[in-house]
């Protein structure tokens, strides 16, 4: 027996019983399987997953501010290449509102 998937995230499992035999669980099913044979690790998976989550959150947020700050301060008309803008060419306000709009994640 071996476990040939898992994803902890998206709380699925993939367990090779033989060659012929597998089982397949997910969410809820899943949180049961860990409920029955970890009981006393339930409360700390869970609070992965919790983070995970918050994490996956996080990083969506810094790539839009990724791409808004690249959108700002490079010129993309070319699809070949990204041109940095020269000072006088940035928008302020621009740059500003995507100041506010993401100071958070600082």
């Amino acid at each position: 027996m071996k476990i040939t998937y898992h994803q902890l995230p998206g709380r699925n499992i993939e367990i090779k019983i033989s060659d012929n035999v597998s089982i397949h669980l997910e969410k809820e099913e899943y949180d049961d399987l860990i409920r029955l044979l970890i009981p006393n690790m339930e409360k700390e998976i869970s609070i992965v997953h919790l983070n995970v989550k918050s994490a996956a959150k996080k990083e969506s947020k810094y790539m839009d501010f990724l791409l808004e700050m690249e959108n700002i301060l490079y010129d993309s008309s070319s699809e070949d290449c990204f041109v940095r803008r020269g000072l006088k060419n940035i928008d302020e306000n621009k740059l500003y509102e995507a100041y506010k709009k993401y100071s958070k994640l600082f």
